[in-house]
């Protein structure tokens, strides 16, 4: 350590050494490794918390500066999984069986025009820190009461935090209850209306309670508000198509998808997997589920619209590897085991 650590927290160069946040304010400087501190970083620590300075204390590793604090974990990063937090509750919808889990990562940047909130969130009271850093580790355990008792003390102490809300509906997601979710979605957006996550996430429980016009709408606004994501967005229609009995449609969402998206994997392999199932524009479809494939090259799904592919092209000895691995990895789903026993079916003849 040096002096610099020092030096006034205008020049925008430090940061806390306990969670991560620029020194924008009274800080503390422990006097024997001259690590920096947010004054209510250190009370919160009773003294230094980057080498556990002071006798008797266990050291605590500082937050990484990227984090900025649980806030920005908690809108999106860090609570369920690293992936967008509007898309961290996705999960493949049984009939249409070509999806695995959404893979596009996102990121939410808060608000911090007023410096009042900047307090709150990143000062004081040390709780919301607290209860929001038990919580997201509750969740990443997969220990869904426990974290959703820590958010709940979050609302407690602000009941006007609307990624509390939000993230307290993927919970309840997680443990089943999507009424519950729903509810929790609506009030995030009644407190933040732009929030396109919440929309997302009203679609997917309404999706998978089969509310499929509730859901549609819900995509669409979401759609309107943040067309950055519209591939995703798509790609969910198009699923909601093909699950009320509309493939023609579904097949004009998943190619819209791929359109606004070519990094996605999923429409690339629904829309190939229609096509088998029509047997119609093959070899287009091998293109897809091959660049599919390219992304994920283990999942069951994937592997199963090419053996499909194959199957329908008239190959079967290939038809028969791609099916095996695909049930290989995924032995419990019948839509696979029923692709493979056709294929076997046709090699006995």
């Amino acid at each position: 350590m040096n002096d610099r650590m020092l030096a006034h927290p205008d020049s925008g160069t430090h940061c806390c050494s306990v969670c991560g946040d620029d020194l924008r304010s009274s800080f503390t400087t422990c006097p024997r490794c001259r690590a920096a501190h947010h004054d209510d970083c250190w009370e919160f620590n009773d003294g230094c918390g980057a080498y556990g300075c002071k006798t008797g204390k266990l050291a605590t590793p500082p937050m990484p500066a990227a984090s900025h604090r649980w806030l920005r974990a908690a809108a999106g990063v860090c609570m369920l999984g690293a992936v967008s937090a509007s898309m961290a509750l996705w999960s493949p919808p049984e009939p249409a069986r070509r999806s695995a889990e959404m893979r596009a990562t996102r990121t939410v940047t808060v608000s911090r025009a007023s410096k009042d909130r900047r307090i709150v969130y990143y000062g004081g009271p040390r709780s919301l820190v607290t209860y929001g850093n038990l919580g997201n580790a509750y969740a990443r355990s997969g220990e869904f009461d426990l974290a959703i008792a820590c958010y709940e003390k979050v609302l407690e102490l602000d009941p006007n935090f609307s990624y509390g809300y939000f993230n307290l509906g993927n919970l309840h997601f997680k443990k089943g209850d999507g009424d519950t979710a729903l509810r929790c979605y609506q009030k995030a957006l009644w407190l933040d209306p732009g929030m396109t996550e919440a929309y997302c996430n009203l679609g997917i429980v309404c999706q998978k309670q089969g509310q499929y016009d509730r859901a549609t709408s819900y995509f669409r606004k979401a759609l309107e508000i943040d067309p950055q994501y519209a591939g995703t967005y798509y790609s969910h229609l198009g699923e909601i198509a093909y699950e009320k009995g509309d493939p023609s449609m579904a097949m004009e969402s998943f190619a819209r998808a791929i359109e606004e998206d070519r990094s996605l994997a999923i429409p690339k392999n629904n829309l190939a997997y229609l096509y088998a199932e029509r047997s119609t524009n093959l070899p287009e479809a091998m293109t897809l589920v091959d660049e599919a494939l390219a992304a994920e090259p283990n999942n069951a799904f994937f592997l199963d619209t090419k053996g499909w592919i194959f199957y329908r092209q008239g190959n079967l000895a290939k038809a028969e590897e791609y099916l095996e691995r695909a049930h290989n990895r995924a032995p419990d789903d019948m839509e696979i085991r029923g692709h493979l026993v056709e294929v076997w079916a046709k090699l006995l003849h």
